[in-house]
């Protein structure tokens, strides 16, 4: 819980040094409110992993460096290096990587500015997200989730790289297809998803009081005008 509440801390100040008081003030009353309560529609993706080409994706921006992080002891081994730790910023990373979450990292000057995970089972799954979207993780289905880039790296294609290289990487690891979920206002990710081959198949509503929870998911085609 301490150590938890150490990386919020960081989080609030890396949010008031580059975005300002009152995005912080926003995003910290949306933090607590979302401990007690939250709500929200999903569009619910899936699609099959084909062959991509990553060079023609590479952002045009000098210094970047791209890791893909397994474990909390290649987390140590890189903040060694570098001298920043990514998790640092996020409340859940060190948790997920202990669950076998995979976290794709872009760094500019060590820093991180982009991140996505993959979960490759249920238990990586529910660090990420609480969302009960169904994944079928036995027969090499996977789930991603996490996407974020700061504000100052925003519309560079770091979005998009991320997101081809975690399906990349699931198909050269012989996964089968993936899964995953977006806000229904989150557009710019849903595009990237779509331009990929991701097909939207469900609309999910999902509700959190306290420790009562209701998912509720309306197939595409069950779906009437105006929903």
């Amino acid at each position: 819980m301490i150590s938890e509440m150490l990386v919020v801390l960081r989080r609030a100040k890396d949010i008031l040094q580059t975005e300002g008081l009152r995005p912080l003030v926003r995003r910290g009353f949306d933090f607590m409110r979302r401990r007690f309560f939250r709500y929200g529609g999903y569009y619910l993706y899936k699609s099959t992993l084909g062959e991509l080409d990553l060079a023609d994706l590479t952002p045009k921006i000098q210094g970047l460096t791209f890791n893909i992080i397994c474990s909390n002891e290649e987390a140590d081994e890189l903040a060694a290096t570098t001298g920043h730790d990514f998790r640092r910023r996020f409340v859940n990373a060190r948790k997920s990587l202990d669950k076998g979450a995979i976290a794709f990292c872009t760094f500019a000057k060590g820093e991180i500015v982009n991140i996505g995970w993959v979960a490759l089972s249920e238990e990586a799954k529910k660090t990420l997200d609480p969302l009960l979207q169904k994944v079928d993780f036995s027969n090499n289905e996977a789930y991603l989730s996490g996407g974020e880039t700061i504000p100052e790296y925003r519309r560079k294609g770091l979005a998009e790289h991320n997101f081809c290289s975690r399906l990349q990487f699931l198909r050269e690891k012989g996964g089968t297809s993936m899964r995953l979920a977006m806000g229904v206002s989150n557009i710019a990710p849903q595009k990237v998803a779509l331009r990929h081959g991701a097909q939207i198949y469900a609309r999910a509503r999902y509700m959190r009081i306290l420790w009562w929870k209701s998912w509720k998911e309306i197939p595409l085609a069950q779906r009437v005008h105006g929903d």
